[in-house]
């Protein structure tokens, strides 16, 4: 009867929130994880377990899929920022080009 953690679990002594800092409990809302240790013969998550697990990763998928669409917007962002700025230097090149020409 050897005892094994779930898949991706950490072994504590309660369940406590991740957190986007990196450290338990360091601020943030996030989800509990279950530390459960399990022994071979139990097999499976019960069913409140299971619920529990499908509810955190279901909850972390739209975090993903949040932080990916601001990931998006934020490049386009810095596209758009970087041709704006690209034309601009242009315009002001032009400028200095007819105060030159006009100056000699």
């Amino acid at each position: 009867c050897r005892p094994f953690l779930l898949a991706g679990a950490r072994q504590l002594s309660t369940s406590q929130p991740i957190s986007r800092g990196g450290s338990p409990g360091g601020g943030g809302g996030g989800a509990a994880v279950p530390t459960r240790i399990m022994t071979e013969e139990e097999g499976q998550p019960s069913g409140s377990e299971r619920q529990q697990y499908e509810g955190i990763i279901d909850k972390l998928k739209r975090l993903v899929e949040s932080e990916r669409r601001r990931s998006a917007a934020a490049r386009a962002s810095h596209v758009a920022e970087l041709a704006a700025r690209t034309e601009l230097q242009h315009i002001i090149r032009a400028c200095v080009t007819d105060v030159r020409a006009d100056v000699e």
